[in-house]
């Protein structure tokens, strides 16, 4: 199935963080880069990380209190903005940013999404949402959710639905019904339709 790479930038101490979010967009096909802070021997981590940029589709920066911090976010973030202003390798920047942090300089006035973990939800939803709408741009890349099922632990796939079925199964408070692929157990899985999640 093809798939997008996106570069995930945060800070160490948003590991953690970084993962699941990785997690949660990788059900839909895409393929999450998230840079160690641990060089690998005789290779330059900034090397290594400005190569993962360039081969990213996008770039989503956490900014955390901690990320905003990080000299490591800001100069993945300023690398990534210079190849946009003065290359022809356009990546789009989507910003993540926690409530309550302060962004300062040429990013305060970018459009962001808002980091709430007490609202994870709906973070999962709008990046998911954000991302799709960009890769899917000129033809749909992104077809399927990847589902582990509740009862058995079997992992399958179904079709994505379109956006507009999903926004309405939101607006319903439905959830999204699939069938376990497993010929032994077929029990039906829903999903949030905000984060693919299975609803116990």
């Amino acid at each position: 199935m093809p798939w997008e790479k996106v570069f995930i930038s945060y800070a160490s101490e948003d590991l953690q963080l970084a993962q699941t979010i990785g997690a949660y967009i990788s059900r839909i096909g895409i393929q999450p880069y998230i840079a160690e802070r641990q060089p690998t021997p005789d290779v330059y981590l900034s090397d290594k990380i400005t190569l993962n940029i360039v081969d990213s589709n996008c770039f989503v920066a956490i900014l955390t209190r901690n990320g905003l911090g990080s000299q490591w976010v800001n100069q993945e973030i300023g690398f990534t903005y210079a190849l946009q202003k003065f290359t022809n390798i356009y990546i789009p920047i989507f910003l993540l940013v926690e409530r309550g942090s302060q962004i300062r300089g040429f990013l305060e006035a970018k459009e962001h999404i808002p980091l709430d973990l007490y609202r994870f939800d709906d973070l999962v939803y709008t990046l998911i949402a954000t991302l799709r709408a960009y890769i899917n741009r000129h033809f749909a890349v992104l077809r399927e959710i990847a589902v582990t099922c509740k009862s058995c632990k079997f992992p399958y796939k179904v079709p994505l639905p379109t956006q507009s079925e999903i926004d309405g199964a939101i607006q319903k408070n439905f959830l999204i019904n699939t069938i376990c692929q497993n010929p032994n157990c077929r029990v039906q899985n829903n999903l949030n339709p905000k984060t693919f999640d299975v609803v116990y």
